[in-house]
């Protein structure tokens, strides 16, 4: 008898030991570790440079993990609800963190996850990321790095971003070039206008010189 017991709390003790190794605790319910667990987008492992977490108005979680350098870099998000993992991703992306935004782009009364990121030289060339929860069904978007004419021209760098209005914009200095083929900072920038319109890669809609 002394030893079936044994036994069964042997049984018990190992089974505790699998489901531990399987199963993680977020936010009050378990969750398998596999669908938690970082798969590299090209099967290079980097090593972590930030993350954090932000909520948006409807109680959805979305969690920014960026990992390796400026040229390397790549940029894992975990989006739940109500503890229920609805996706984990990881993609390319370049240049560090700089700025997170929570702002509604599609209209739909839910605030998106927006983020984005800048290179480590005088140049501060920006790249921008998004995520939409839109009903459960998660898209990514992305900032078009290319820009057309007249914006391309004497272009060099220093972007920032912000969000307003439901409409994502981009400023940079305004340079003209002198008789030396120089740059000289005109003391004006370029303010870009991307609007959403249900398409994974978001183009310059307008342009003005502020």
């Amino acid at each position: 008898m002394k030893y079936l017991t044994l036994m069964l709390a042997s049984l018990i003790l190992s089974f505790s030991s699998c489901k531990n190794e399987t199963t993680k605790t977020v936010d009050g319910k378990e969750v398998s570790s596999d669908e938690e667990a970082y798969t590299s987008y090209n099967g290079k492992v980097r090593n972590v440079a930030f993350q954090d977490t932000m909520k948006n108005n409807k109680g959805v979680e979305f969690e920014l993990t960026f990992r390796g350098g400026m040229v390397d870099g790549s940029a894992q998000i975990k989006v739940r609800k109500d503890g229920k993992l609805l996706e984990n991703k990881d993609f390319k992306a370049d240049g560090r963190v700089t700025q997170q935004f929570m702002h509604d782009i599609n209209g739909d009364g839910e605030e998106d996850f927006i983020f984005y990121t800048k290179t480590e030289d005088p140049t501060g060339i920006g790249n921008l990321y998004g995520v939409i929860n839109d009903n459960g069904t998660i898209k990514h978007i992305y900032v078009s790095p290319f820009l057309k004419q007249p914006y391309i021209t004497n272009y060099f760098g220093r972007d920032s971003f912000f969000v307003a209005d439901g409409n994502i914009y981009r400023s940079f200095p305004k340079y003209d070039l002198n008789k030396l083929n120089q740059k000289k900072d005109s003391g004006k920038d370029w303010v870009l206008t991307y609007k959403y319109e249900g398409k994974d890669t978001i183009a310059v809609s307008d342009g003005v010189v502020k």
